[in-house]
């Protein structure tokens, strides 16, 4: 069978039911008999408004579409219609038994299709569409370029109905109504890794968050189109089309993240001690990445820097020393090792990942390694009796996003 599908069509049924036109989702071939795949959506008009879709089967085999909830939950079955041939190339197509109320379009749906042998039986191949009425509205109002103008003023009066339906007959929350869904859709690549286009709730999930989750295509970039404009590079766009807020979307590549390690240690040749600003070149790193900030607590001296290669936080009744070494936007630490001057001077060195206590030393060994996976961590003598924590230096592993 011929499986390129080259432009939108239509299908019309005479009769109580006005079948809307098929949408313009792009059809896959099949490269092994063994799979199925759901190439069209579409809404069947009537009392109630019905999503149709037409499905990709190999030749001797027949299929299933369910409808179900986001959980998999099927909510109804669905009917088959007649085959239709688009472009010489032999679909078939489901209805759901499904009904949607125009006050319930924006009420999304799973369209789960199986693959079944020439007995019925499954045969292990699916695929799934997420689809609403609300987005077939909208992708024909902003989207697809062969809408007449009946056809607009039609798409226009639904949405219209169903924006009052559903003040009228529901108690749906003001955030939760059909105006506060926008259309999202990209191209060479998915929503959440799985969905090209959809209808998602401004700020559940934020808009923000889709952006973030969007999976490009091999070696392409994300890019959003509308009728005949396309936004490229890595922007992230709002506009307005026909009265309705659209997002384009767009995603840079994906970062390489660098694991680093480095040692910070006091290697002066004088005695004397930390300052009230950054001390990080002091002690052996990059200002340009690090900060290391001194505290002096209820001691009267700020920590202490010896001549004889360490580094020493003082103890006070009232709370000892500590510093505070912190990493800069797009970096990570992952872990740091300790190593004490000796173990008579390893007790009690409380170890903080950002504000949360990771461990407090005990002074049965001179070596200490913890994880840290934050963006600062915090070293501070907690000792109760008049004991210096007395530092030789620390092993400071953390990542950076190129």
């Amino acid at each position: 069978m011929k499986k390129n599908i080259a432009k939108i069509f239509s299908l019309l049924v005479v009769g109580i039911l006005l079948v809307g036109v098929l949408c313009g989702v792009t059809a896959y071939a099949n490269t092994n008999d063994e799979t199925v795949k759901i190439v069209f959506n579409n809404v069947e008009y009537g009392e109630k408004m019905k999503l149709m879709f037409a499905v990709d089967v190999p030749d001797g085999m027949s299929a299933r579409v369910d409808i179900c909830n986001e959980n998999g939950t099927v909510l109804a079955t669905t009917t088959q219609g007649e085959d239709e041939v688009i472009d010489g190339v032999t679909y078939k197509t489901f209805t759901s038994d499904l009904g949607v109320s125009a006050q319930n379009i924006s009420t999304v749906v799973y369209a789960k299709a199986y693959l079944l042998d020439a007995e019925g039986n499954e045969t292990g191949a699916t695929d799934t569409q997420r689809y609403s009425v609300l987005e077939y509205l909208y992708k024909r109002l902003n989207v697809d370029t062969d809408v007449t103008t009946e056809q607009r003023a039609m798409y226009e009066s639904c949405l219209e109905y169903a924006k009052y339906a559903e003040k009228v007959l529901t108690d749906t929350a003001d955030e939760d109504r059909i105006e506060n869904y926008v259309y999202v859709a990209v191209k060479n690549g998915t929503i959440d890794g799985t969905y090209s286009a959809g209808i998602y709730k401004k700020g559940t999930p934020a808009l923000s968050a889709i952006a973030a989750d969007l999976v490009a295509g091999e070696n392409e970039k994300i890019v959003y189109t509308i009728g005949e404009t396309s936004y490229t590079e890595d922007e992230i766009k709002s506009y307005v089309v026909n009265d309705h807020t659209v997002v384009g979307i767009t995603v840079e590549e994906e970062a390489t993240v660098v694991y680093n390690t480095v040692t910070m240690k006091y290697s002066g040749t004088t005695t004397g001690s930390m300052t009230t600003g950054d001390n990080a070149s002091t002690m052996g790193l990059d200002a340009n990445t690090f900060d290391v900030l001194a505290n002096k607590g209820g001691s009267s001296n700020m920590p202490g820097l010896n001549k004889s290669g360490d580094f020493r936080l003082y103890y006070a009744a009232s709370g000892g020393n500590s510093i505070v070494v912190s990493v800069g936007e797009g970096c990570s630490i992952k872990s740091i090792k300790i190593t004490f001057n000796s173990a008579s001077y390893a007790k009690n060195c409380q170890i903080s990942a950002g504000d949360t206590v990771v461990l407090t030393t005990d002074g049965s060994t001179t070596e200490v390694t913890a994880d840290i996976n934050a963006s600062s961590f915090t070293l501070k003598n907690v000792n109760t009796t008049n004991v210096q924590v007395r530092i030789n230096s620390v092993e400071i592993e953390y990542s950076t996003v190129q």
